[in-house]
């Protein structure tokens, strides 16, 4: 009988030390992602500032930044597209073609955007 509960002590004891490898590995990940979303944050205000200039610096919350780029769409959207700028095989008034510099700042906010999870303040920005 004493063999059996020195023998389920140390189960026990194997068990917190499990617990405990397994919450550290866990807090290791939330740091590396905490990290990752940083870099993905300092990536975004780089573009902003070399897309937007001084209107990127006025920027004070992640909602800012939805409604410029929101009112970006809205303006772009408004203007005409003129016949030069589409490639040669399409027809007048099919799809925008869209810059590359554009296209990079929605690929780096889609990056920010995909860390941010699943915020409904976010997607609703984005599904408008």
């Amino acid at each position: 009988m004493v063999l059996a509960l020195l023998e389920e002590r140390d189960q026990q004891k194997q068990h917190v030390e499990e617990q405990k490898q397994r919450a550290e590995a866990h807090s290791k990940q939330a740091a590396a992602l905490q990290v990752e979303l940083l870099r993905v944050k300092l990536e975004l205000e780089r573009y902003q500032k070399w897309y937007y200039g001084p209107c990127a610096d006025r920027l004070q919350s992640d909602q800012d930044l939805a409604q410029m780029l929101l009112n970006f769409a809205e303006e772009l959207d408004r203007k005409p597209v003129h016949a030069e700028d589409l490639p040669a095989a399409a027809k007048p008034g099919a799809s925008r073609v869209i810059c590359r510099s554009v296209s990079k700042l929605f690929v780096a906010v889609g990056r920010f955007m995909h860390l941010a999870g699943d915020d409904p303040r976010i997607k609703s920005l984005l599904s408008r």
